[in-house]
């Protein structure tokens, strides 16, 4: 059997070697990244419940985070439904409300963001309509609005109120346009 030269040169076991090194270190130890999914978006992101006025796991304290509630018309919360921010030069933020009382925080906003939207979980159960602030939103076609956020807690000004479905028609759409 023939052994090669390039194998038996040291500076290519030493590179083998401190290659093998490397990888075994980001396989035990892990590379990071994370994001991506309902559970996070960026870090932290998350549909679950709230955590009081405490700031979410992952919380930056220059960031804010947003908290809010979106129920149906007996005010049970809607699991499953979609919350996305949007707003000016930035990339649409969905995240999906996982907790049985309708509860989600977001976490590391960016304080440009000034609007939202609601979608529902099973349009058979909700329409994709939202009261907020005693206006009627068509979901897919209005953005509700978001208070100028700041460092830490930002709350919405009530609950999201998804129209129940069932044996209802939906609102009417409003002639005006959105509110």
């Amino acid at each position: 059997m023939r052994k090669t030269v390039l194998w038996q040169s040291p500076h290519v076991r030493v590179s083998l070697s401190a290659l093998l090194a490397l990888a075994a270190i980001i396989i035990i130890v892990g590379c990071g990244g994370g994001g991506g999914g309902t559970g996070t978006t960026g870090g932290a992101t998350t549909g679950g419940t709230t955590n009081g006025s405490n700031p979410p796991p992952g919380q930056n304290p220059l960031l804010p985070f947003l908290s809010g509630r979106v129920v149906d018309s007996s005010n049970k919360g809607v699991v499953g439904a979609r919350v996305t921010l949007s707003g000016p030069g930035l990339p649409d933020l969905p995240v999906t409300v996982t907790s049985s009382d309708g509860n989600f925080v977001i976490a590391n906003v960016d304080p440009k963001y000034n609007a939202f939207t609601v979608t529902s979980p099973d349009v058979s159960k909700y329409y994709n309509y939202a009261l907020y602030q005693a206006k009627t939103y068509d979901t897919l076609s209005c953005k509700l609005p978001l208070g100028a956020l700041s460092a830490g807690t930002n709350s919405l000004q009530g609950n999201v109120v998804l129209v129940s479905a069932g044996n209802n028609p939906p609102p009417p759409p409003n002639v005006a346009g959105c509110p």
